[in-house]
């Protein structure tokens, strides 16, 4: 009676669970020796879920209180078994330094980094600001500064 009960309660709440949200994820290495070049990858993700925190732990920032591109760049990785690699700056906060073994490179005059850009626009700010929603669109680009 007890598990007949139990069914009757949780079979209702089984469908107030939201469906995850889903987010586009361009990398184009930018002719940088990857193959392929260019991932188009859909990524689901949770908006509530903040898989980057424990890479804010002591350091003197908050997580904001919103899913960020920090937050999906994580999550992928560890769903994907893609290494991904950040870095911190003081004042300036996260960056993504390196995916799949393609690094930022700035040794011997070369100038190369990971540019940001959401639904098209080059971000303005780092990835543990921009808020990512269902539909955004995130890009990465290998890109040559020299």
């Amino acid at each position: 009676m007890r598990l007949l009960a139990l069914v009757l309660f949780l079979v209702p709440l089984s469908g107030c669970v939201d469906p995850p949200a889903e987010a586009s994820l361009t990398i184009d290495f930018n002719g940088q020796g990857h193959d392929p070049d260019t991932w188009t990858l859909t990524v689901g993700f949770d908006p509530s879920h903040r898989p980057a925190l424990l890479e804010y732990d002591g350091r003197d920032v908050e997580h904001p209180d919103h899913y960020t591109v920090h937050d999906l760049m994580v999550q992928w990785s560890e769903d994907e078994g893609v290494p991904v690699q950040t870095g911190y700056f003081d004042g300036i906060g996260f960056s993504l330094d390196a995916i799949d073994g393609v690094a930022g490179d700035f040794s011997d005059g070369a100038c190369w980094f990971w540019s940001l850009s959401i639904d098209g626009e080059a971000s303005e700010v780092g990835m543990g600001e921009v808020e990512v929603r269902d539909g955004t669109a995130v890009a990465w680009t290998y890109t040559d500064c020299s």
